[in-house]
């Protein structure tokens, strides 16, 4: 969502490129939704002291690529991404709790509810 300072980051952008925005890009914001089942599986881990910092940087970088953006790092962004791949491939498919939280994060964006 656009902060309040200034309006969303496309038209900062647009406005840099032709010359007219005097003013810094404003800081980005990462705005989460804590019933998504991804975010409450990072939060049960989290508490469990695993070490999160390769997975909020990925999730970082995605959410740069959903504003448009390139990854900061994208050779470290690919090597992550497949390295978690990888590392799902291994688990096994998804445990049933995570099944039904996906399940209910879909008719919640299918409802209108949140998205994301």
């Amino acid at each position: 969502m656009p902060g309040e300072e200034g309006g969303d980051l496309f038209r900062e952008r647009l406005t840099r490129r032709l010359g007219r925005n005097e003013r810094p890009l404003a800081p980005p914001v990462l705005e989460i939704n804590p019933r998504h089942p991804l975010i409450a599986s990072l939060a049960r881990r989290a508490e469990a002291d695993e070490n999160l910092g390769a997975m909020a940087g990925t999730l970082l970088e995605l959410a740069r690529i959903g504003e448009g953006e390139m990854p900061a790092h994208p050779k470290r962004f690919v090597d992550e991404i497949t390295r978690l791949l990888a590392a799902r491939e291994e688990n096994g498919p998804p445990m049933k709790e995570e099944r039904e939280g996906e399940e209910r994060a879909a008719e919640e964006r299918q409802a209108g509810g949140d998205h994301g």
